[in-house]
């Protein structure tokens, strides 16, 4: 029996995903600010690859690339329990004046930008060395500071993100290396 084609009125699987990357295609090459010597060299080394894990019942997903021109391109993406998209982020890191600057920007699960449409999330690191990286956090309204912290283990590499509130409070994430 021949199956009836797909409706054209919505958006297959595969919509999401094909936007999400032309969206990442797009994005990557866009000037921010001028940069500093050019290398296919990651900014931070240890943070390149895919990493998966299980917060407060959200599975998550992030990577991390180098790419040409000396910039970082990181993707993440939180599911609800049920599976449900909850947010997706389109991250960079530049160096610029001797610091990594971390943009972000989030969308929802239907890819509705979430912040100023005008400006990313912006931090400057204030600490980095080899396996952690601090940023402070220019103007967030929540957030303070993220800290990337990568430590090796009997499980394989793991990637604990920690969230410092303005309030004080912080959230940690913690992340498997899936694959380099």
């Amino acid at each position: 029996m021949p199956q009836t084609p797909p409706s054209t009125s919505s958006p297959g699987p595969f919509m999401k995903p094909l936007v999400a990357a032309l969206l990442l295609v797009s994005c990557a090459g866009a000037p921010h600010a001028p940069r500093e010597a050019s290398t296919e060299r990651a900014l931070l080394p240890w943070l390149v690859g895919r990493w998966r894990g299980n917060n407060q019942g959200e599975d998550g997903e992030e990577g991390w690339a180098s790419s040409l021109g000396g910039v970082m391109v990181g993707t993440a993406t939180v599911n609800g329990p049920q599976g449900t998209p909850v947010f997706y982020e389109l991250a960079t890191m530049t160096s610029e004046g001797g610091r990594v600057v971390l943009r972000i920007r989030h969308f929802s699960g239907g890819l509705e930008a979430r912040e100023d449409k005008g400006s990313p999330i912006v931090a400057h690191s204030v600490r980095t060395a080899d396996g952690e990286a601090a940023f402070a956090f220019d103007a967030d309204p929540r957030m303070r500071s993220i800290t990337y912290r990568r430590t090796d283990g009997a499980a394989g590499p793991q990637l604990t993100i920690t969230l410092e509130h303005l309030t004080g409070e912080h959230d940690d994430y913690r992340l498997t290396r899936v694959s380099p």
